[in-house]
């Protein structure tokens, strides 16, 4: 048994030898971050059978130890726990420095001129118009702080759209930046595959475990995810339901334009490398964000940096006619109107001489003279007989009008060229094919737009900015040109006036709804760039706001003063009397009244509420202010959350001096006891060589 002892004696030498490298590769690396310390596995060797006992027992002699592996010391639920967290604590983070941004735009915090003096400013000079309407000096500083009301908004509604591409720029940055999610992943394949490589003698890759481990941290933070180890040692990663690496093949992120007029992406998974167009339709690619739920703590999606730059950005740039968008229109549709479009064209004599916008603008005046009939060719299903059907002049004035309210955005352009393509069979089916396209890839667009509008921040932040200016300004064009209204939309000046017929006292609006001209007819103080551009300032617009043609909508971003007010003497168009004379301030009283009114018609809508205008951006400012409020909360929590998750972790992965060194001593002295039995051993074996044999006689 002396050579057994011997290798009984070297194995533990070996397995301390081995102990003493883990502990100090623990030791030299206690400050690396994200390093996880190890451990040596070892056991037994097998036992040697040396006989049986008197007793019939066999007997065994040990034959030393061996280890097995250098384990990491981790716990999979610890890490789970940590990366849930830190990926909820990045949310919230993100959407704090967003609304700190948005705070700073709007200048409630920190700057004197800010949105609600500027509109209070309004409501004071209308107070001194009330005492001298007259004077050249209030009209002028009425006008003033009206210009100024103007050049605020669109100072604020224009921050926050820059501000909005500041974020879509992260976004872009969060999905294929240098650190961003394609390559952090594609790193972590890159690992799996040097792992499997490392691997393939037995011996765990710890280092660069510690690395993908350190690398699924940071991807946590960018998106909530779930990792699933395989049986040969890859990390394979899910996010939302979507596959992000499977072993070592990467499923890429790519971006998608939402709408044909802005350069907002959405975040999708397909295997082009460029950004795709607004018209993909769905089948080329998979989105990666649902646009039928929120991101909010209710769906427990509340995860990363990318859904809460999704969720603030939103996917448009909203205006108070957002929520009318008309979603897209049904190819049957489309077919139908271009041939009831074809049919005015022709039976109307219309040539093709401008625009598809102008002829149907054209076709609808010359059919306000056209006295029909007008015929539709029917193709009976059964015989297959053509015959003529009769169409009113009201149905196809209704048709060309639906047409009309469709913008290149979903299906005008399409009617125009079915309408151009009469006759040639190819080009038809050719172009209902693209139509069915289209329609796919804009219905998922409207998706997205109804999202935003419901559960998106800057988007909602803008619609509301906007309806406080657009009722502002609604209300003191109506008032200027005679069209002040109460809350059922009807004129609010009356006169008092005796019936013929019954004696009775019975009230007449001043302004007539047959559009009779009131005393105090004037012009409109606000107009659109569409109106300076035609050089006519109707009021009520003469173009009705389209929610698919932004050029008509009278939106922050496309108010301007009306010309007429500032030339020299422009003050002198404020049509302040309703009888024209100076002391009448009727109108400059009930204009205060209703800017206090929760019910009128110039009320706006925040959050499914009615305020008034003297109170609607209070509310307004009051509800970014609670939502900024509440994640911050939610960061102090999550705060305190991860630093309990890592501290939990760390107690469990970390490297503790102390216990290295106790560990250090403790392998030296088993070393040196195997050491000392090894040499005890050699010395047994030197003296019966040399003290028994020939040579020691």
């Amino acid at each position: 048994m002396p050579f057994g002892g011997l290798s009984i004696a070297a194995s533990g030498m070996k397995v301390a030898q081995r102990n003493l490298n883990v502990t100090g590769h623990n030791i030299s690396n206690a400050e690396i971050a994200g390093y996880s310390r190890q451990r040596i596995v070892q056991t037994t060797a097998m036992s040697r059978d040396v006989g049986r006992a008197a007793t019939g027992q066999l007997r065994q002699v040990g034959m030393g130890v061996y280890w097995s592996e250098v384990h990491q010391i981790r716990n999979e639920f610890l890490d789970i726990n940590f990366r849930n967290t830190a990926s909820q604590l990045s949310f919230y983070s993100t959407k704090v420095a967003v609304g700190a941004s948005i705070e700073s735009i709007l200048g409630e915090l920190h700057d004197a001129y800010n949105f609600q003096t500027v509109i209070n400013n309004i409501w004071y000079s209308m107070q001194e118009l009330t005492a001298s309407p007259e004077s050249i000096v209030t009209r002028q500083f009425f006008l003033s702080h009206v210009s100024t009301f103007i050049n605020k908004s669109q100072e604020v509604y224009a921050g926050l759209i820059e501000y909005q591409k500041n974020l879509d720029e992260q976004i872009r940055d969060v999905v294929n930046g240098r650190d961003g999610i394609n390559a952090t992943v594609a790193q972590i394949a890159d690992l799996n595959l040097k792992i499997r490589i490392n691997e393939l003698d037995g011996e765990k890759a710890n280092d660069y475990r510690d690395e993908r481990h350190r690398l699924l941290d940071h991807l946590a933070t960018l998106i909530p995810i779930n990792v699933r180890e395989g049986p040969n040692g890859d990390m394979n990663i899910t996010s939302m339901g979507h596959h992000l690496l499977t072993g070592v093949t990467q499923s890429m992120m790519g971006l998608r334009y939402i709408t044909s007029d802005t350069a907002l992406v959405e975040p999708i998974f397909t295997t082009h490398t460029e950004i795709l167009s607004a018209s993909t339709p769905p089948d080329e690619f998979t989105s990666y964000l649902n646009y039928m739920n929120p991101v909010d703590s209710s769906m427990g999606n509340d995860r990363g940096k990318l859904l809460a730059l999704l969720q603030t950005r939103g996917t448009i740039t909203a205006s108070h006619l957002s929520e009318a968008v008309s979603p897209p229109m049904e190819p049957d549709r489309i077919e139908e109107l271009a041939g009831r479009v074809t049919i005015a064209f022709t039976q109307l004599g219309i040539a093709d001489t401008g625009t598809f916008y102008d002829n149907l603008l054209a076709a609808l005046e010359a059919l306000e003279t056209a006295g029909g009939p007008f015929y539709e060719s029917v193709t009976d299903p059964v015989t297959g007989l053509v015959t003529d059907v009769p169409i009113t002049a009201d149905q196809l004035r209704n048709d060309l009008l639906e047409a009309l309210q469709h913008s290149e955005w979903d299906a005008n352009h399409f009617i125009a060229r079915l309408v151009a393509a009469t006759g040639d069979v190819d080009e038809l089916d050719r172009l209902s094919l693209e139509i069915e396209r289209d329609f796919f890839a804009q219905s998922h667009n409207h998706r997205a737009h109804m999202w935003s509008i419901n559960n998106a921040m800057l988007p909602q932040i803008q619609m509301n900015f906007d309806r406080i200016v657009n009722s502002v300004v609604t209300m003191i064009n109506d008032a200027l040109t005679g069209n002040l209204r109460d809350a059922n939309g009807d004129y609010v000046f009356y006169t008092e006036v005796i019936d013929p017929i019954t004696g009775e006292l019975t009230r007449v609006p001043l302004r007539p709804l047959d559009n009779n001209t009131p005393p105090n007819e004037g012009i409109p103080l606000f107009v659109r760039d569409l109106d300076i551009a035609l050089g006519t300032y109707t009021w009520p617009i003469s173009d009705h706001e389209n929610p698919n043609n932004a050029a008509t909508i009278f939106t922050t971003a496309n108010l301007r003063i009306n010309p007429a007010f500032l030339t020299e003497g422009g003050h002198n168009n404020l049509a302040l009397s309703l009888s024209g004379a100076e002391s009448d301030t009727r109108l400059l009283i009930e204009l205060q009244e209703i800017w206090r009114q929760t019910n009128s018609f110039y009320s706006v809508n925040i959050a499914g509420r009615e305020y008034s205008i003297q109170d609607a951006y209070i509310r307004f400012s009051g509800l970014i202010a609670t939502e900024i409020s509440s994640a911050k909360t939610n960061v102090k929590s999550q705060t305190i959350q991860v630093e309990q998750a890592q501290n939990m972790r760390m107690a469990v992965k970390g490297v503790s001096m102390d216990e290295e060194m106790n560990a250090m001593l403790r392998f030296q002295f088993a070393f040196q006891a195997a050491s000392r039995a090894f040499n005890v051993i050699d010395s047994m074996i030197d003296r019966i060589i040399n003290g028994t044999g020939r040579v020691g006689m």
